[in-house]
Formats: structure tokens, sequence, C-alpha cells
């Protein structure tokens, strides 16, 4: 039997397409074949808002029609509030939004979800990139050391675009140190290939 994989590349606020093609798709599944888009994929991928959608749809019971809310105005301005930080020891060369919005907004919707939370049969992977190692950092849910992170903390990893977020801290079971890491577009804006592999 043949598997469905969904691949969401990076594009940050342009998630709204995907969403809304995501929304018009599930609508056209019900109507036609009483099916939602969970009941059809089997794998998801995701970089940087890629992730954020992935993630939401693997790991939680969200509806499609939530998950394209997430792109509204409203949390745009919580997300991309202007770091006002020219006093911090990085002055100039701070990140030119805050994170703490978008952590904040991640953890209210993605909740207390983990990769493990991902039905069966299906998985998920989500592209990062460590900048310590200088090399891709693939988060998937068929590795054991990864399916007890939080959703949300994976999806703020993926989605931390250099220049316009901090670098996020993750704690990686199998690796002794944490990773700081930056969004996934830095490798692979477009996780296709990642996931065949």
């Amino acid at each position: 039997m043949s598997k469905l994989i969904l691949s969401l590349d990076g594009g940050g606020i342009r998630g709204a397409a995907t969403t809304q093609f995501l929304t018009h798709v599930e609508n056209k599944l019900k109507t036609d074949h009483n099916k939602s888009l969970r009941d059809c994929v089997h794998f998801y991928a995701g970089t940087s808002t890629g992730s954020i959608i992935a993630l939401a749809l693997a790991t939680t019971d969200m509806a499609m029609a939530d998950i394209n809310k997430l792109y509204n105005y409203q949390n745009a301005k919580k997300i991309f509030s202007d770091n006002r930080g020219w006093f911090e020891w990085d002055g100039i060369n701070a990140p030119k939004y805050e994170a703490k919005g978008k952590s904040k907004l991640l953890e209210q919707k993605l909740g207390s979800a983990k990769l493990s939370n991902v039905a069966n049969n299906k998985h998920v992977l989500v592209v990062t990139y460590g900048i310590e190692r200088r090399k891709p950092v693939v988060i998937k849910s068929t590795d054991k050391t990864h399916r007890k992170l939080q959703s949300w903390q994976v999806a703020d990893a993926s989605s931390a675009a250099p220049t316009y977020f901090p670098t996020k801290e993750l704690a990686m079971k199998n690796i002794e140190s944490a990773f700081w890491l930056v969004d996934g577009g830095v490798t692979a804006n477009n996780p296709t290939m990642c996931v065949i592999a």
C-alpha cells in the first residue's frame, strides 16, 4: 500500500497560504469522501513555518480551520514584535524580533503535545540547523530519543530564522549538551528530500 507524505516548506507568514490550501483540501475530502486530512497522510514533514503546521497536524487534535487561524493579524502582531534590545550585550546585532510572543503562542496552541503523540504508524519530521556543530539537525518521531520533545519547542527552534529571531536552546537526550538551533530553512527550506531519505 502506498504512503502519502505531506511536506510543508518555510516562508514565515506565507504559511497562511499553505493553511488556506490545506483547509480547502480538507473540506473537499470531507464533502466527497467523509475523510479528514489526517486520515490520508502517513508522514508529515516541515521546515520553519511548515514545521508549525506539520507538528500541529501530527501531534495535536487541532482542526485544520484552527491551524489556519494561527496565521491571523493578531497573532502576527504578537510574533513579529520589534526587539528593542539596543542596550543588550548584542546591541545592534540583536535579532529584529523578540522571541517571547512566538514562543508563548506556540506553547499556548500546541500545549503539552510531544512527538510521541503522533498516531499509530504515522510519523513527523522537522528540519532545524545546529549552529554549534554547523550541521542540519533532523528531529523525527522515528527516533526514540526525540519522542519526548515537546512539539512547541521543536516548532519554535525550526522557525527561529537567523537575524529575525534569537537562536533556540533545545536539550537533546542523545547529546550531552543542549543544542543551539536555528531555522531549518538554513539547510533545507523544503524538507521533501529529508523525509524521502
